[in-house]
């Protein structure tokens, strides 16, 4: 295996490099997979690596993420983390959970859906068209990478 890996306790390792290893059928990268390894300790900064590993052209839920992290309910407190996160985590990739972009303030006037439209991603009435097709979800969507069947 050659790469950095992320993990998260109770929930998953992130590799946001390439593995070659015989327990995974093919290279990738930004992959996941259960397990039950530890945590950074520090959650904005769990928060920041899930937001860094959403694709482009694909969005995510403050939700989404806490559920990811083992925190269900903490969605607030994902936004809180994304307020301040640094300037190379796609925060712009996280709505809430009816797709409509609540973060949009902390990025100023109409930045945030430039954002996403720059993606190939529709807003109107500052809400993402068709929500459902372009969510990923951390929990499930990286297993896919691998063709795990659990």
């Amino acid at each position: 295996m050659s790469g950095y890996v992320y993990g998260f306790k109770n929930t998953a390792i992130f590799v946001s490099v390439q593995i070659k290893a015989p327990l995974f059928s093919k290279t990738t990268t930004n992959c996941v997979l259960n397990s039950n390894v530890m945590s950074t300790g520090d959650f904005f900064q769990d928060v920041y690596e899930i937001v860094k590993l959403i694709p482009k052209g694909r969005v995510s839920s403050y939700g989404a993420i806490a559920n990811a992290l083992g925190k269900n309910g903490a969605a607030r407190q994902v936004g809180y983390a994304l307020n301040t996160c640094p300037p190379d985590v796609p925060a712009h990739r996280v709505l809430n959970r009816k797709g409509v972009l609540s973060g949009k303030h902390y990025f100023g006037g109409e930045r945030m859906k430039e954002l996403l439209e720059l993606e190939g991603l529709i807003i109107e009435n500052d809400m993402l068209v068709n929500f459902e097709k372009y969510f990923w979800d951390p929990s499930t969507e990286m297993l896919k990478c691998y063709d795990l069947k659990l």
